[in-house]
């Protein structure tokens, strides 16, 4: 996949070369997963889902790495999106025209059918007998992230930690992800929830130190401002 990622032509081309039988070529699950990988990783989510299907046309079956290459493209589209969105956001607010203008026509994400969509993949999994992975539920909370979905996001971890069996716990770099976002939009208590609650929950002996000092500082932030509000 590194050498056919990284240009969207490139990407296409290797699809034909392919499909197209070339010689030396062989329609599998791990060469259609090298293409989904490269589409991940640039984030072209709609031609990732129109890969996928060649599963079915090639009647071959996907594996759980194909189901993590197209969560992954979802997961990188929502990100570039956003920061894309964030960029005009502020361009425009430095502009001399009204900051509303451009920013009303930005067209927010339709939640649900993310989340819908989701959800059907995870129930393809399951009816192809596909266990789902840390992996994919990383993939899963990115998601719910990008969408701003932050309580449906801790939600689904805790079901995990609860239900995951101990071999299959949750990934401490998704507790972490998930916590630093809390941070990001001041929700502090959530945030040290998650840190403080959820990681021991999942069976980890330690908060990630880098997490804790930013907890700290955060923490320190807002007392500084609260008694600075008392003050005046």
């Amino acid at each position: 996949s590194n050498q056919i990622g990284g240009s969207v032509g490139r990407i296409q081309n290797a699809h034909r070369i392919l499909v197209d039988h070339t010689e030396g070529t062989q329609i599998t699950t791990a060469s259609l997963n090298c293409i989904l990988c490269a589409l991940g990783d640039t984030g072209l989510v709609d031609q990732a889902f129109t890969t996928f299907d060649d599963f079915a046309q090639y009647n071959i079956k996907p594996d759980d790495n194909s189901f993590s290459f197209l969560l992954k493209a979802l997961c990188v589209d929502l990100e570039t999106t956003n920061q894309d969105t964030s960029k005009q956001q502020n361009n425009d607010v430095i502009s001399t025209e009204s900051a509303n203008d451009n920013i009303d026509d930005i067209e927010p994400f339709d939640a649900p059918a993310v989340i819908a969509s989701i959800d059907s993949l995870f129930d393809m999994m399951t009816n192809l007998n596909i266990p789902k992975t840390h992996y994919h539920h990383h993939e899963h909370i990115r998601i719910l992230t990008q969408l701003n979905e932050l309580d449906l996001a801790k939600s689904v971890l805790k079901e995990l930690i609860a239900d995951a069996p101990k071999q299959q716990k949750v990934l401490l770099n998704t507790l972490e992800y998930l916590s630093r976002t809390f941070l990001r939009c001041g929700r502090i208590e959530d945030a040290k929830d998650v840190a403080n609650t959820m990681v021991f929950e999942a069976g980890y002996c330690a908060v990630p130190i880098d997490l804790a000092n930013k907890i700290e500082i955060d923490e320190q932030s807002i007392s500084a401002a609260e008694q600075h509000e008392d003050y005046l």
